[in-house]
């Protein structure tokens, strides 16, 4: 609508202000939409992991930042190998 709007014509500035509202609030909705499937992958992982403390890994100030592979070499055995590791953004 705004290409084939005369630059002259009164109603431009309004298309325009709308269009820019349009693309605010669709990028609410993705950020949205991402904090909701993140959580739900926390809700998820909180199911799964075995042996959390009370209260488990979900919590509001809490987001899944990256979870990978990781190869661990130590002394210790025990504490070497694979795993698989979680980044949340207050700790691993």
């Amino acid at each position: 609508v705004m290409k084939n709007t005369a630059s002259e014509h009164m109603d431009l500035d309004l298309i325009k202000r709308t269009y820019a509202a349009f693309q605010e609030t669709n990028q609410e909705i993705n950020a949205a939409k991402a904090h909701s499937e993140a959580l739900t992958k926390m809700v998820s992982l909180n199911a799964q992991i075995a042996n959390l403390p009370t209260g488990g890994i979900v919590a509001p100030h809490r987001e899944l930042l990256k979870e990978c592979n990781a190869q661990v070499s130590s002394t210790k055995k025990a504490q070497s190998g694979a795993f698989y590791c979680f980044l949340f953004s207050d700790g691993i």
